[in-house]
Order: C-alpha cells, then structure tokens, then sequence
C-alpha cells in the first residue's frame, strides 16, 4: 500500500473517530464546544494574535504566557484570518484535530514498519482509534493532537536510516514549540545524534551538505530558544504563567526537600499509570492495557538485543522520551489533571512499543509471534472499545457544561455588568465575553500566579495593590475554590447570579461583588499604638508577594519545612484597646456593638482584614527612609488564628543589621489583632536603611509567630 493511500486509511478513521465524538456532543447541545475551559484559552490567543495583538490576552494587556503551548495559537490564529471566527473557530480547532489524529496513526505504521513490525504498528492505530482516553483527549480543543502527532513524526524520522535533515529539522523544531516537554526531548535527540556521529567519527559529515545542516539547525534553534526568547524580551522571564501556575518546582510554600518527594511521588504514581495498576487505574484497560509500560520495556530491551549495532541507537531513541516524560510532568502538581491528559501524548508510542515486547515475548518461548499477538491485540482492542461509549458520553457532558454555564456566565455578564472581571477559568469567560477579565489563578494574568499558589490572603493583597479605578468590581467564580473570600471573609459578596452545572449542582458558578470596604484599613498603625510625634517611615505587608520583594524579604525555615498552617489569613474587629478606650461602657461588642456599627455602616472603619505568614524560622527584610542617628520604633502586628488555646504567647529575637538587640514577647487571646513595639536604639540606624531580622524563639506551647504587617517609626 502506498504512504498516499495510508494516509488516506488513516484520515477516513480518524473522520470516524471524530464523528463518535462530536456526535455524541451534537446529541445533547447544538452548539459545538470544547469538554475543557482550558481550550477556549487557545482560542482566545488565537484570536488576539490573528487581531495583531501578539500573545496579549486582551487588547489592552501586557505579553502573558497562559498557554500550553507556544506553537498551538498560531495554528488557531491562521484558521481566523481565513474566516473560522468565533464559533467557527471551534470547527477550526477540530479540523486541526481530525488533521493531527490522522497523523498519529499513520506515523504509528510507519515507525512499525521502519522498526521491522509492520504489525506493531497497525495493532498500535488500532488501539489508538478504539481509545474512548484518547479521544477524549485527541478532541478536547488542546494541543495533544499535535503534540502526539509531532512527537511520532519525530520518531519516525529518527527511525529512517537515512533522515533529511531538512525535515528532522523541521520536525524538532516544530515539537520543541508545541510544549516543555517537547524541549526536553529535543535537547535529548539532538544530543544522541551528535554523540553518536561523535562516536562513529561522522561528525565532519555534517558539513558535506552545509545548506540543509544550516536550515535544519535553524529550525531546531527556534524550537529550542523561540519561546523562552519571547518570554524573556516580552515579559522579563524564561518562562511564561503556565508553568508557573502548576510545576512543583515553583511553589512557594514547600520546601526543596518536600518538592523533590512530592515529584518522586508523583513518579511513582505516573509510572502505575502506564502499567495500568488498579490504584490509579480502577477500571482494567479503561486508558493503558495492563502491563503496557513492562511490556514496552520489554520491546525496547529485546530491540535493542536483537539488532545490529548501527541500530541499537534507535532503543535510545525509544526508551528517553518516555523517561522525560516522567521526569517532567511528575513535576506537575495536577499531573492527574483533566483524565490524565498530560501523559496522553505518550500513551501511543507506549502502545507501539507493547505490541513489540508481546512478539518479543512470544518469539522468545519459541512461540510463533503471529497468531498469539493477533490474538492478544484483538482481546486488547476488544477491552479498550468497551469504553469508547462512555467516554463519548463524558465529553459531550463536559462541553455541554462548558456552553451551558461558562459560555451563559459570559454573555450574561457582558449585558449586565461593566469593568473588569475577575475569573478562576479564564477560557470561556474570556474568549465569548466582552468585559476585560482579570485571571485570579494567574494564567493570563501576570503578577498573580504565586499569590494564588500562597493562599487567598496573598491572592487579596495582590489584588489590593491594583489601581482601584482598575480593580474587578466583581468575581465570577467557583465558590469552592474560594472558600475564605466567598463564605468566611465576605470578600466576594452580594451574590449576583448562579449559573449550575447542568449535571452536578454542587459545582455551579456564581457572579459575585467584590468588597473593597475592608481595603486600606489594615495599612496603618491604630492610633493606640502610635506615640505622639511618631511617623510611619515604611512599611512591608507581609504575604504581599511585590511588596516582600520590594524589601527584599527572606524566610528561613526550622528543618527545612512550612509550618502547616504556612500563611494565615484573618477577618478580625478592631483592637482591644482601641474598642476599650473608644466604647468604655460596652461590654459585649459581639451582641451590641457590632450591630450597631453594621446598621451605621462603619464596621469596616474597625474590621481588618489581613494575611500574613505563619514563621517557625525566622524572617528577614530591609526596612528604608530612616534619618541617621535617630531612634527608630519597631511595630509588628500578629494574631494567633489557630484558637487552639484560651491564650497564646509569641516569643521571638530581634536583630538589626546582624546584631542582637534583645527578645519581643507577645500575649493574648486568639482570633484578636494586636499591635507590639520594639524599640530600636538611634545607634543601629546608622544609614538611611537597616536589615531587620526576626527569629522565632518559641514559647513550650507555640512553636512560632505569626506576622502580618510591619511598620518602621521614628
């Protein structure tokens, strides 16, 4: 059969596949949708980019770095220049999809046939095409269509004994673009070729066809430095938000040791996966066939037994990728995310490879391999199509979701609000709304993607530090995502609307106000604390991410580990001392004077809402603006939010500048703010700015401090 009329085969199963899919959604909702919110993020820089408005999310916006994939957008964006807008651009997406899964299984035959199983790889296609996992995944609107894709056209010109380098080039260069992942095996491909040239004194060969070495290193250049280039000029860092949002590797309340066990978990269990085991696996075959990893070893091993030596090097070839992929998403905290759709992409060449170790199983108990792995391979197909219904099902369900909620909260919002928006899926709202949205998460907001990693107090100082002409005025959101702002702290309040979940009612999205009266009521002193003639020099608001790293803010941790409770956030009414002293008669504040001050709407003149960290170290920053020479007052303010006790003590050591200058004690009742001062001798301000260093001592109850703002006064 010619490659032309394989391709053809494979188009008209792909066809088939997608129809499965699409039909199925069609049956529930007319219009054509996507089961993730994620893929409506592709659409909208597609959209944005085809506008002229090159990776910006809106058209007012800075460069943001929310998706996946580099390459990915631009493949949407061609689609709306010629025409597919809006909904159409939907139907682009899955031409893009029906293209790349056409692909997938054509180069699967075709790597079976350079690695001398023809078989392998038709049993391969086949076991791709009945995947309902695969499917799901292939049509989802994402970029792991052409991430598969790529990745196989990749392999299989690896696997030519004599490759182009023109298209090799081409082909890692595209596969770098698509996703990291696809970096990390670029850089591991091209290292293998170049070793392995090194090895057999071919390296001067390059040179013979000087042209095609130089378009070929062109390409891969720019898969390589593309995207981490266009980061860097655009935004000033390597990567963009994506990552940031997700890899273990950048959160910031674990600790190195706790990052490295949690990847090496997480290995563990990705590792499981492929081998289909029960635990992550419930149900047998539903996404891998059992033993696929084992029995993908197994090929690999008995390939690379089996060849001549020239050949041993495509086992290489083989058996790294699958290892990156490991190494790389089990850095990924949601490496489980969205049924497993990070380890899709590799799950064919998993398949090629099982069906490989199974002849090399069969051949080597002197089996003919033939009808046995026939046999096996149906049974396989037979189990795996089992649940091609089922996952038609679910992704009709899920894009029903989508365009029945995310789609209606949009254009609901666009007729009846005005400003900007604040979201936790930035996808829909985004690319079918017309109000400015502001991503809570910090996909395609930039700046915000640590402070949500921290907790919803740091999450509601970044988002005090906006303009306030600029600030969201409202919040469409999942409750259970915002459990402190939505019903603890009344941050988002005044539920405006609901938009359920069409198939789970505990999961529906609800447009709320934002409540700003709390803001700017925490950034003073009390004027209890204050002494007469003091002024405020500066101030650093802890858990306030820009402004820690304003003063350059250092956290040491005791063994190396976040307390567990590693950022507190509080809603507390007014001080002691301040209540006391302003309504000396009043001796129930909970049953007559908060009411009173609700009715009168000047409770939010006495309630503070802060978010500070929880130190069982100790914590550094440099405070500035001092006068030389002069004392200096030192004001911290703390709560004990744990209420694990009637009353609680603080215990830490201050230092100035690296000198001790004495201990700072604190006591109280829990869940009550309270300010202390520390006194700092004209001696140690010697310069316009000092280091202050605050080191948890620790009480026989309270192993820590908490800190929420401090103040320099002098």
């Amino acid at each position: 059969m010619s490659n032309a009329a394989k391709f053809a085969l494979c188009f008209a199963f792909a066809l088939l596949q997608g129809a499965v899919f699409i039909g199925a959604e069609k049956s529930l909702h007319e219009e054509l949708s996507f089961p993730l919110d994620d893929s409506f993020i592709h659409l909208q820089y597609g959209k944005q980019i085809a506008r002229g408005y090159y990776f910006q999310y809106q058209d007012a916006d800075p460069v943001t770095g929310g998706a996946t994939s580099f390459l990915y957008p631009h493949l949407l964006a061609l689609g709306w220049l010629i025409g597919f807008q809006q909904d159409g651009l939907v139907v682009w997406a899955l031409l893009i999809a029906l293209v790349c899964v056409s692909l997938v299984l054509y180069f699967l035959i075709r790597c079976g046939e350079r690695l001398g199983s023809a078989r392998a790889g038709w049993a391969s296609a086949a076991l791709v095409l009945l995947s309902g996992h695969l499917g799901w995944a292939f049509w989802s609107g994402m970029e792991i269509a052409l991430f598969t894709a790529l990745f196989l056209w990749v392999m299989s010109e690896l696997l030519d004994s004599k490759p182009n380098q023109i298209r090799l080039g081409l082909a890692l260069g595209l596969f770098g673009l698509t996703r990291p992942e696809g970096v990390l095996i670029v850089v591991t491909c091209v290292g293998l070729m170049f070793l392995r040239r090194l090895i057999r004194r071919e390296v001067f060969a390059l040179f013979t066809s000087p042209i095609q070495t130089i378009a070929a290193s062109v390409f891969v250049w720019i898969g390589l430095f593309g995207p981490p280039l266009f980061y860097r000029v655009s935004m000033g860092r390597w990567g963009g938000n994506s990552l940031m949002a997700k890899s273990l590797l950048y959160h910031p309340i674990t600790s190195a040791s706790q990052r490295l066990g949690e990847c090496a978990v997480n290995a563990i269990e990705i590792a499981k996966f492929y081998l289909g085991a029960p635990s992550v696996i419930p149900r047998v075959g539903e996404f891998m066939f059992p033993g696929a990893l084992l029995l993908s070893v197994v090929g690999i091993l008995a390939y690379m037994i089996s060849q001549t030596h020239a050949k041993r090097w495509m086992a290489a070839f083989a058996g790294l990728p699958i290892l990156i992929v490991f190494a790389a998403v089990a850095t990924l905290e949601v490496w489980q995310l969205h049924n497993f759709r990070y380890l899709a992409p590799m799950v064919p060449w998993l398949f090629l490879w099982g069906v490989i170790g199974l002849e090399a199983i069969f051949t080597g108990v002197r089996i003919s391999s033939g009808p046995p792995v026939i046999a096996t391979v149906v049974l396989l197909a037979i189990l795996t199509s089992t649940y091609l219904p089922s996952w038609a099902s679910r992704y009709a369900h899920e894009a029903t979701v989508i365009a029945e909620k995310q789609r209606q909260a949009a254009e609901w919002s666009a007729n009846n609000l005005s400003g900007r928006l604040a979201i936790n899926d930035a996808g829909a709202l985004a690319y079918y709304g017309r109000l400015p949205v502001y991503d809570l998460v910090g996909l395609v907001s930039n700046d915000t993607t640590l402070a949500y990693r921290i907790g919803e107090g740091a999450l509601y100082e970044r988002l005090q530090r906006i303009d306030k002409n600029k600030r969201p005025q409202f919040a469409a959101v999942f409750p259970t995502w915002f459990e402190e702002s939505s019903r603890r702290f009344d941050l988002f309040y005044k539920p405006r609307v609901q938009f359920p979940d069409p198939f789970d009612p505990t999961f529906g999205k609800t447009v709320y106000e934002i409540n700003w009266f709390y803001s700017g009521n925490e950034s003073a002193p009390r004027d209890v604390t204050l002494q007469k003639g003091w002024r405020v020099v500066d101030t650093i608001d802890i858990a306030d991410v820009m402004d820690e790293n304003e003063h350059g803010y250092e956290l040491e941790l005791r063994d190396g580990r976040f307390p567990e409770v590693a950022n507190p956030f509080r809603r507390n009414f007014g001080y002691h001392e301040e209540i006391d002293q302003t309504w000396p008669g009043v001796e129930n504040e909970v049953e007559t004077l908060i009411p009173t001050l609700w009715a009168d709407g000047r409770i939010y003149e006495y309630d503070i809402v802060d978010a500070g960290r929880r130190i069982n170290g100790a914590e550094s920053f440099t405070l500035s603006g001092l006068t030389p020479g002069v004392a200096a007052y030192l004001i911290l303010r703390t709560c004990d939010n744990a209420g694990d006790a009637e009353t609680f003590d603080f215990r830490m050591a201050v230092e100035v500048n690296g000198v001790y200058l004495g201990e700072w004690t604190v006591e109280g009742t829990p869940w009550n703010w309270y300010e202390i001062v520390f006194p700092i001798p004209a001696e140690s301000v010697q310069e316009d700015s000092i280091r202050v260093r605050v080191r948890n001592i620790g009480t026989s109850r309270f192993p820590y401090f908490d800190s929420y703002m401090y103040w320099i006064c002098q």
